[in-house]
């Protein structure tokens, strides 16, 4: 850490004169452009780190009095830069995302995993002592897949003026709410005529006992797609509408699954 510098003292010896000071003060505090440039991981470019420390400077040196502590008053600045910066990157990415750009919705739910990856332990510690078929891997995935629909129906649906901080919260707590009720369903039921299906957690049970290419096989080309889509997170009334059935005929896959999974003595 560099020795904090008397400004007074420095501003005297130089004999007022305002340009070398503010030479000598950049070169003596350049090392914060450094720092605050790691801080964003090379999202602000350091020529404009580099001007913004002499705009502070600058205004430093037109202040009537000081306090005398220079450090202070750059870090500070520095670091309400910064912020702006963030807050102006989070608002263009959230813009883009709202203009179909899946990659900036999937660099918004990166950014939310460790809130997913959070409740996904709090769920697994609080309601999964000795349940040896659900992992906290499946939990996790089942959480992703879930949160990762509500963020393309959210930039589908809503507006600028929406919240998205607000509705991710409420989507997980409802979407933990639904893995608890399936948690404790597979808990109580161990058959397979009471086995709990509902979309992609019907899927999870599936391809946890490893038993999906075989039951895809005995599935009727329509159905082996529907199984596919709910694989890849859609949910029963997407799939139906994508390939023309009703809802009904698409849910109509359980019921042919459990016969498949009874006529081939298939455990679940």
């Amino acid at each position: 850490m560099k020795k904090r510098m008397n400004y007074n003292k420095t501003r005297q010896s130089y004999n007022d004169n305002i340009e070398k000071i503010i030479d000598y003060l950049y070169e003596y505090y350049y090392y914060i452009v450094d720092k605050v440039y790691d801080m964003s991981n090379g999202d602000i470019k350091k020529e404009e780190l580099e001007k913004y420390l002499k705009d502070i400077l600058i205004k430093y040196s037109e202040r009537e009095t000081t306090d005398n502590n220079i450090s202070r008053y750059i870090h500070n600045k520095m670091k309400l830069f910064l912020c702006k910066q963030k807050r102006k990157k989070k608002n263009e990415l959230v813009k883009r995302a709202f203009k179909n750009d899946y990659n900036a919705r999937s660099e918004i739910f990166t950014s939310c995993v460790y809130r997913m990856d959070d409740k996904a332990n709090e769920l697994y510690n609080e309601y999964l002592n000795n349940l040896t078929i659900i992992s906290i891997d499946d939990i996790k995935q089942m959480l992703y897949l879930e949160m990762w629909n509500f963020v393309n129906k959210f930039f589908d649906s809503k507006s600028l003026n929406d919240s998205f901080g607000m509705w991710f919260d409420l989507a997980l707590n409802k979407t933990s709410i639904k893995l608890i009720n399936y948690i404790k369903k597979q808990k109580q039921n161990t058959s397979i005529d009471n086995l709990y299906y509902s979309d992609i957690y019907f899927i999870e049970a599936v391809e946890v006992k490893e038993i999906y290419k075989i039951i895809e096989k005995e599935l009727p080309d329509k159905f082996k797609i529907v199984l596919n889509m709910l694989r890849d997170g859609y949910t029963y009334e997407e799939a139906s509408q994508e390939i023309g059935f009703t809802r009904a005929r698409a849910g109509q896959i359980n019921d042919k699954i459990k016969k498949i999974v009874k006529k081939k003595d298939l455990v679940i």
